[in-house]
């Protein structure tokens, strides 16, 4: 009788260890889980942002008739869920990189942007990677939810806008999914890399590197420093380079022609506590959107 408790209790235990290594082995991959689907989620939850939009090209007339709850963040921006994922699911927070399914929509129903071509956009929490009423709303919302988020001008673009795309003045409207959140591709003293698009191996007959790249550099205290994509003119890397900060000189050493990288970069491998003239503040955290052109 003893040898067969013995034998049951060895039994559960190795269950055990066998589900906690699988578990913690689909986490390290970097995709964390979204909460248990109850009845409502079941509902919605396998829908794209089209499917939910109903009849019409231009507005979302069935998802706005389908929103309940809602809440007003202290900035004036509302977010309203169709699907709010349990309390007992984390809220997003700064540096959270998670994949999203969105519109960008005008108060008269006109889409101005979304990941309409792609199931799902990357989307990094609190870096001033969309306008700032984003990184506020987002860190409001789970991994699992479906909501519209209502933007005041002020935390979108203001009263300039852009031109010929948004009024100035003018509200936004974010309907967005929560896929997802996603672990970085590594990791480094303050150094979190996401890669996006896996690109292509070069076959270099030297361990040098030149690279050419674009790329978009915000922070966490401000939008857009630099962007490549707008001057039409690519940075570029050589191995060795010395005006290049550590952070950036890793991620390119790891690059891939081809390959769509994100990183977010801390203080200790970027400008630390001195800061780089007017523009690079002390202490200021520095995310790169970066696309390789051509790696030889």
């Amino acid at each position: 009788m003893k040898n067969k408790t013995l034998w049951i209790l060895v039994t559960g235990l190795a269950l055990l260890l066998f589900l906690w290594f699988f578990i913690n082995q689909k986490t390290k991959k970097g995709v964390v889980v979204p909460p248990p689907k109850t009845q409502k989620q079941n509902q919605y939850g396998k829908m794209t942002l089209k499917e939910l939009q109903g009849s019409k090209s231009n507005a979302f007339y069935s998802f706005d008739s389908l929103l309940k709850e809602g809440e007003k963040l202290p900035q004036g921006i509302v977010v309203k869920w169709l699907y709010r994922s349990p309390s007992t699911f984390p809220l997003l927070k700064k540096e959270d990189m998670v994949m999203i399914d969105y519109r960008l929509v005008l108060p008269d129903g006109k889409i101005i942007d979304g990941n309409r071509d792609t199931p799902f956009a990357p989307f990094l929490v609190g870096l001033n990677m969309q306008t700032k009423g984003w990184d506020i709303a987002f860190q409001s919302l789970r991994v699992g939810d479906i909501a519209k988020i209502e933007i005041p001008a002020s935390y979108a673009y203001g009263s300039v806008g852009l031109p010929g795309i948004i009024p100035a003045n003018s509200t936004n409207w974010l309907y967005v999914k929560v896929i997802c959140k996603v672990n970085p591709w590594f990791s480094q003293d303050g150094l979190k890399v996401w890669s996006i698009k896996k690109g292509e191996e070069a076959t270099l007959n030297s361990e040098k590197k030149d690279i050419l790249y674009d790329a978009i550099i915000t922070s966490d205290r401000q939008g857009s420093i630099e962007n490549s994509f707008q001057t039409k003119i690519p940075y570029r890397y050589v191995t060795g380079q010395k005006n290049v900060i550590k952070g950036l000189e890793l991620v390119l050493q790891r690059a891939k022609k081809g390959q769509k990288l994100m990183a977010l970069i801390g203080p200790k491998m970027a400008y630390g506590s001195k800061g780089y003239g007017k523009i690079i503040g002390p202490n200021e955290t520095l995310f790169y959107n970066i696309s390789i052109r051509d790696l030889r």
